[in-house]
């Protein structure tokens, strides 16, 4: 059977490492990205992703954390790439998915929140420095997303499912001060009813 996203997950379980960094399979890190995210982890105590979002209510924007920005920014749920200390893979496997079909970045960063109190984190990416950056591909993407409204649906879903588990977004537990991020120079970019 096709474990889809959540099968890479599945992983860490067998393995025997402090760290884990799993990566999309359209995704290269840079030659100090992974060193800095190990960093990162344990200086924060936190998932280290390659990009992330911010789900910023009451619009229901979406800020895309993407290259480059000057900061470590701390986000809703990451993408493409994580790095986490191997211990917490257990917290993303305590609670069943809301679908087995998309969402496993979701359910990883929601999980960790509710079970660990671990937060997630897309390091700094400096526009001088791309030794930090994790460089996504679409060229080199093994796959398409088919039917993407449908994916987008489960994935609105998804949050629904988890923030009535207690998944807290970063806009409620800043009290909206996130939207601060707006008039940064984040690469960011709003996606107005994104979920």
């Amino acid at each position: 059977k096709n474990t889809k996203y959540f099968g890479r997950f599945l992983v860490p379980l067998y393995l025997n490492a402090s760290f884990v960094a799993i990566l999309d399979d359209n995704c290269i890190p840079s030659h100090n990205w992974l060193r800095h995210s190990i960093q990162l982890c344990q200086e924060r105590n936190a998932i280290i992703g390659g990009t992330g979002r911010i789900l910023a209510a009451p619009k229901r924007v979406v800020l895309d954390v993407r290259h480059p920005h000057p900061n470590d920014v701390e986000v809703d749920y990451a993408e493409r790439a994580w790095v986490f200390r191997r211990e917490w893979i257990h917290h993303f496997w305590r609670t069943p998915p809301f679908t087995q079909d998309t969402a496993a970045d979701i359910h990883f960063s929601a999980a960790a929140q509710i079970h660990g109190n671990i937060p997630t984190v897309v390091p700094r990416s400096p526009r001088d420095n791309r030794s930090l950056w994790v460089f996504p591909s679409e060229d080199i993407a093994s796959r398409k997303i088919k039917h993407a409204d449908v994916a987008q649906d489960m994935r609105k879903g998804a949050i629904k499912y988890w923030q009535k588990m207690g998944w807290q977004l970063l806009f409620d537990r800043t009290e909206g001060s996130v939207m601060k991020l707006l008039e940064t120079d984040l690469s960011s970019r709003s996606m107005a009813g994104a979920y």
